[in-house]
């Protein structure tokens, strides 16, 4: 059965109508659906929105907290090579005057005659 022939045979249009016979209710209704819809989507825009902030700001501070060690490591092993190497220049300057020492005490040793040590 055909709609256009139905209403052809009531005499009436199947849309649903208040007792004052306005479509208010109907629409007043759709309009709800659509605004809760509505409503629904923007809070749900606003979480995400949050969601990714806030994962924004953990991975910014992750880096942030990482760089920060990274600056500390590359602060640390500047001063290490300084200690250590000052230590190494000691330890250099002493191996030096050893060396120097037994020069000198080689040079005491006045040689023989023939050009041998004693």
């Amino acid at each position: 059965m055909d709609p256009a022939d139905s209403k052809e045979e009531s005499g009436k249009s199947l849309r649903p109508l208040d007792w004052d016979g306005s479509f208010s209710r109907t629409w007043n209704a759709r309009y709800g659906r659509d605004w809760t819809n509505q409503l629904a989507a923007e809070q749900e825009r606003e979480w995400e929105d949050e969601e990714l902030r806030q994962s924004l700001q953990d991975a910014r501070d992750r880096m942030n907290a990482e760089s920060a060690q990274a600056e500390a490591r590359a602060r640390e092993e500047r001063r290490r090579p300084s200690s250590a190497g000052g230590g190494g220049r000691e330890s250099a300057q002493e191996r030096l005057a050893r060396k120097l020492d037994k020069l000198d005490r080689l040079s005491d040793v006045e040689p023989d005659e023939s050009g041998d040590a004693r």
